[in-house]
């Protein structure tokens, strides 16, 4: 059984990248690929991918999007697991993510094996 992947990042180069890593793994497929917050839930549902790894900031405001992207894909589907990729290192973010759901949370610049291995788990 295949592993459907979405990938969700406003930067090409990120997506790009994460898609490499994936295709190189047994059994991953990339289904779906967001850049802004409006594209991520119609995507997500039309999709129903098993794994999404989401960047958390996607936009300029206050909140980081990507948080409250993380709580609509839990509540919509539970079962998702969600791998969150993010250039936001701080420990109260990292702690909303984990506490909304998140199964582990990479720091960018990231290293191919880390992504491999989140995804594996």
């Amino acid at each position: 059984m295949t592993t459907k992947i979405m990938l969700v990042d406003d930067a090409l180069i990120m997506r790009m990248m994460l898609r490499d890593i994936i295709r190189k793994l047994d059994g991953c497929e990339v289904v779906a690929e967001a850049a802004a917050p409006a594209q991520v839930m119609p995507l997500f549902l039309e999709k129903k991918p098993d794994i999404v790894c989401l960047d958390l900031t996607l936009d300029d405001g206050p909140e980081p999007a990507g948080i409250a992207l993380l709580g609509e894909i839990k509540k919509a589907r539970p079962g998702t697991r969600v791998v969150v990729i993010s250039a936001l290192d701080q420990k109260d973010i990292t702690a909303r993510a984990m506490a909304l759901g998140a199964q582990a949370y990479i720091a960018k610049p990231f290293k191919a094996e880390e992504v491999a291995a989140a995804l594996r788990a």
